[in-house]
């Protein structure tokens, strides 16, 4: 690597070499992925101190109650926070914390996930017009000018029973949306249409959660008590199949595995034990426990985690219509 300007870091120029030079060789995704690293800016990971900042209070949208909500997500590229509730998404200044708008919807969301792109929102949750368990794709701009036509498309799958987690896996140029489900298990939807997509998807038992990091495994958590409570799986992409990685054993105090998150830096999962009131870390690459936090237990529900990846505050949304804040 060489650098043209010693005085500044914005005139740097790479040159590669391929000592095995084909005809006609494509290196437009090598380009692509080079200039994605080289130009995001280092995350901050997670101290795992646990100390307590001051919430952010949601309060409904009609009758100004605290309002129950499952998920949060952050839009770096509006400068949002961004929670959703009972029947809307409430949002909130990135930098100040204080509440800016919420936007009325006719769901209970329970899990959301904002592509790479920051373009879409892509959420699960429970219809109350037909009291069914859907997926959707919102223009994340036309929802958050109240414009028409932010809904792009609803899955209208009937085989959902207890949707909840949500991500995002990208392979081939292509995006498809995962869900878990806790009845049916793995689902996959193409991003673009919502249509149902058949990848061969492993068999989970009463699922919670699904991620995936940015090498595309993914991790499922499981609330079985005979299942392990977080497993990951690398894609064969010719078979279009999952193939298990590594598990681990379920412990007496594994009591509902449910919000997984993966911290990129440290390569980290985080798991939210919405039953036993606790967070455990997991190192992605022995699945073993390196850190566990337990909460009072009278303290409310949780399900959804993730943290900032700018400051490296943990978010816990709880059902009291409170946003908990970690540093």
């Amino acid at each position: 690597m060489s650098q043209d300007d010693s005085s500044s870091l914005s005139q740097v120029v790479v040159n590669l070499q391929d000592f095995i030079m084909k005809e006609n060789n494509d290196f437009s995704l090598l380009d692509s992925w080079l200039k994605t690293k080289f130009r995001s800016s280092s995350s901050v990971p997670f101290s795992l101190r646990m100390n307590s900042l001051p919430p952010i209070i949601v309060k409904n949208i009609d009758d100004e109650r605290g309002e129950s909500c499952y998920d949060v997500v952050i839009s770096y590229e509006h400068n949002y926070i961004i929670m959703g509730g009972m029947n809307s998404i409430h949002v909130f200044d990135y930098t100040t914390k204080k509440h800016v708008k919420s936007i009325k919807l006719d769901v209970e969301v329970h899990e959301m996930e904002i592509d790479k792109n920051g373009l879409n929102l892509y959420l699960t949750g429970l219809w109350e017009t037909n009291y069914a368990y859907r997926v959707a794709k919102y223009d994340l701009v036309k929802l958050l000018n109240g414009e028409e036509g932010s809904c792009l498309w609803v899955c209208a799958e009937n085989l959902l029973q207890n949707l909840w987690g949500i991500g995002l896996f990208e392979c081939q140029d292509e995006t498809f949306v995962y869900v878990m489900d806790y009845g049916s298990g793995l689902m996959v939807f193409d991003s673009r249409t919502g249509q149902r997509v058949h990848h061969k998807v492993p068999t989970v038992a009463n699922g919670y959660g699904v991620a995936f990091t940015p090498e595309n495994e993914m991790i499922i958590t499981s609330a079985h008590p005979h299942a392990s409570p977080v497993e990951i799986y690398t894609f064969d992409e010719k078979k279009e199949q999952w193939n298990l990685k590594k598990n681990c054993l379920r412990i007496e105090s594994d009591s509902t595995p449910y919000g997984v998150f993966y911290e990129v830096p440290t390569q980290r999962i985080y798991v939210t034990d919405t039953v036993g009131k606790s967070i455990t870390v997991f190192d992605m690459h022995t699945l073993t426990r390196v850190f566990r936090h337990e909460f009072p237990s009278n303290m409310p529900q949780y399900y959804g985690i993730m943290i900032d990846r700018k400051t490296g505050i943990l978010y816990l949304p709880d059902v009291t219509g409170q946003l908990l804040c970690f540093d």
